[in-house]
């Protein structure tokens, strides 16, 4: 039968008398701290912390290393079987439908008593001190990923000669302006939507984008802006032929904003 990652932890314990993740991770668990953490939150659980410095220390629960019942059975006290036999007489005796005596009922034997568990209130501090640190993790790193991608790359100051003037838009087809925006990030592209939708109609090809899907919405946009740090040149070469308008940018966020702002006032 194949070994567990549970058989190799038990190992470990007998042992040690206690285990670690390194330890584990010595003796060839991948991924230890999943292994350790899933034990922990199981009802009961299967491990234990015995510690609140890293590195943990992990132990069986007392329940699991103490047997419930003893192997062997203790020894017989002496008994008088004169005395025995004369309770034997002394009991009422009980009659069948036939008039023959009939046993009397068997008491039930009582249920071996089991050992209680009882969790350290310490140890299930900890646990839902980990529980708590790992979801506010979760959701600095989201926000953090939202501001890098509104803040990075940002804008450095341009000369005149670097400034670009937007190009000469003819008069709308549909009844706002519609403007292809090529090179974006799908986080940025929802952040301009959300700045700029309103007033323009906006479409987002992807630097990765099918170059069919690519000529299809170029071929109903009045004009055409690409982020020149992010695209590749044949996706330059498609916009560049698709017969509107095209300002190439080679800054980030800001100066995009800049151009559809100066293309809406213009148009």
């Amino acid at each position: 039968m194949k070994r567990t990652n549970f058989d190799v932890f038990t190992d470990l314990f007998n042992a040690n008398g206690y285990v670690t993740n390194a330890m584990l991770e010595e003796a060839g668990v991948k991924y230890p701290s999943s292994y350790t953490t899933s034990w922990q939150r199981e009802v009961p659980p299967r491990i234990v912390q015995t510690n609140n410095r890293k590195p943990y220390r992990y132990a069986l629960p007392q329940a699991a290393v103490k047997p419930a019942i003893e192997a062997t059975p203790p020894p017989l006290p002496d008994v008088d079987l004169d005395s025995v036999l004369f309770k034997l007489d002394d009991a009422p005796a009980v009659l069948d439908g036939t008039g023959h005596v009939a046993p009397g009922p068997t008491p039930a034997k009582p249920a071996p008593e089991l050992p209680v568990y009882t969790p350290d209130i310490n140890v299930l501090i900890s646990q839902v001190a980990d529980h708590i640190a790992a979801q506010i993790a979760h959701q600095v790193r989201l926000r953090l990923q939202d501001y890098l991608i509104q803040a990075v790359p940002e804008d450095l100051p341009v000369s005149e000669e670097e400034a670009v003037t937007p190009p000469p838009v003819r008069k709308a087809k549909g009844d706002r302006l519609h403007v292809c925006i090529a090179g974006l990030l799908p986080q940025q592209a929802q952040i301009i939507n959300n700045e700029f939708g309103k007033d323009m109609r906006l479409s987002f090809i992807h630097s990765n984008a099918n170059p069919k899907d690519a000529k299809g919405l170029l071929a109903h946009a009045d004009a055409a802006l690409i982020m020149t740090k992010f695209v590749g040149h044949w996706l330059d070469g498609v916009v560049s032929k698709a017969g509107i308008p095209v300002q190439r940018i080679t800054g980030g966020m800001s100066r995009l904003r800049d151009s559809l702002t100066s293309l809406y006032c213009t148009a």
